[in-house]
């Protein structure tokens, strides 16, 4: 009794058998390293553009007086939708 591989002819391709049809594997294989390298390019290339943008526009976000202003936010809104009503905008619109 002998054991006997799949062969090429008889349509079986066996694990450990090279298959001169499939393109070289080992290339590939070779590839996958440099996957990572490229995932992590394009997140410091996308962090790098957040940064850029951050730091290159104008927010205006810090205002003098931030504490007051938010104790006083009620008064501060009704100031202003009563200023927009006397120059005839809609008083409800912020």
């Amino acid at each position: 009794m002998s054991l006997s591989v799949g062969s090429k002819e008889s349509g079986k391709l066996e694990p450990g058998m090279p298959d001169s049809n499939l393109p070289d594997s080992r290339f590939w294989d070779r590839m996958i390293p440099w996957y990572f390298v490229l995932a992590f390019l394009v997140v410091f290339a996308v962090n790098g553009v957040f940064v850029y943008l951050a730091v290159s526009t104008k927010h205006d976000l810090v205002v003098e007086n931030a504490y007051e202003n938010g104790v006083n936010y009620n008064e501060i809104v009704r100031d202003v939708r009563a200023l927009k009503a006397s120059q005839g905008d809609d008083a409800n619109r912020p």
